[in-house]
């Protein structure tokens, strides 16, 4: 439309399957601090109905994480996320290298 009618186009959003490499710092069960790179695979919701349907079937099951929530209100799909690497800190590999030397 014109943007003398108040409306303009602002881009286009592609509804092909995307991915996203995302590297963030957690902490593990026993207390050590490791950084985790993962690959999130998202799409865009086609349309406006799509989307509401898609929030009440993600809100129904109590066991999907908070963000697949959070993307779906926004229009997004959370397709599926892969765990690529997981890098312990510099001072564990060490530990862990003097124990698996010491058992040999």
């Amino acid at each position: 439309m014109p943007w003398i009618l108040g409306r303009q186009i602002a881009g286009h959003l592609s509804l092909r399957l995307q991915q996203l490499d995302v590297r963030c710092e957690t902490k593990t069960k026993d207390n050590v601090f490791v950084n985790v790179v993962a690959s999130v695979q998202y799409r865009a919701l086609a349309d406006k109905q799509v989307m509401l349907s898609t929030n009440s079937a993600i809100l129904e099951p109590r066991s999907k994480p908070t963000f697949l929530m959070a993307m779906s209100a926004y229009g997004y799909e959370i397709v599926q996320t892969l765990i690529v690497d997981i890098e312990p800190d510099e001072h564990v590999k060490r530990a862990m290298n003097e124990i698996n030397a010491a058992a040999d």
